[in-house]
């Protein structure tokens, strides 16, 4: 057992010798690498500003400056381009929604022209409506007139004819006494003065007639009286 033990820690103490030996030439190689990364970062800084001087002295050349500064025209070109298309996108886009635009302006534009044809014409029937109404009411007005109007000729001419039929009676009675006085005055030359009155009689019965305005020397009325008040003036003669 004290054997076992004692091998063991040998052992033990050998491999942790081992593990010594192996972290000390870790350690020294990892102390080369830092050393060998210091020598390459010197370098490249030294090749850095070998690269910078070399880069500041071909650009100093006309030819150098020239090709920079095509370089830099292109690359404005090639963003102008850029934006020249980003803007017909954007204009493409804009004519699209304005087309759309214009049409539903238009479907809306015809849709208040229908509603407006629409109107119109429940105003225009309307109008006409009214119109038929106010000539059926004016043709009723001018007929009821028309009518009225015919009544009262009516009227007047029965009048007038009533009228006519009076004097046309009392003509007729004066023609008598006439004729009766002419027999009269036949037989009796001495009843001249009563003859003269019927004469001015008829005479102022014609005056009388032709004051009232209905009866002109033209109607027939007047024209008998004239004739009857002529024969006895002159049946006296």
């Amino acid at each position: 057992m004290h054997e076992a033990s004692k091998r063991l820690k040998e052992q033990c103490q050998h491999q942790i010798y081992l593990e010594q030996l192996h972290y000390s030439e870790i350690e020294e190689k990892y102390k080369k690498v830092v050393e060998q990364l210091h020598e390459a970062e010197n370098k490249l800084k030294e090749r850095e500003n070998d690269i910078y001087r070399l880069k500041e002295s071909m650009l100093s050349r006309p030819e150098v400056k020239l090709q920079s500064d095509m370089h830099l025209l292109l690359l404005e070109k090639n963003e102008l381009e850029r934006k020249i298309e980003a803007v017909s996108k954007s204009k493409v886009h804009y004519k699209q929604q304005w087309g759309r635009a214009l049409r539903e302006l238009a479907r809306l534009k015809t849709g208040e022209q229908e509603a407006a044809k629409v109107r119109l014409k429940r105003q225009h029937d309307e109008l006409e409506h009214m119109k038929l109404r106010y000539l059926a009411a004016e043709e009723n007005k001018v007929i009821g007139k028309e009518r009225q109007e015919l009544d009262l000729a009516k009227a007047e001419i029965t009048k007038k004819l009533e009228e006519l039929e009076m004097v046309r009676n009392q003509t007729d009675l004066n023609r008598h006494r006439i004729n009766d006085c002419c027999d009269e005055n036949r037989n009796l030359e001495g009843n001249y003065g009563t003859e003269k009155s019927r004469i001015a009689k008829l005479i102022d019965e014609r005056d009388t007639l032709l004051q009232t305005g209905v009866y002109t020397t033209e109607d027939r009325v007047i024209n008998e009286l004239d004739k009857e008040i002529q024969h006895l003036i002159s049946a006296y003669r």
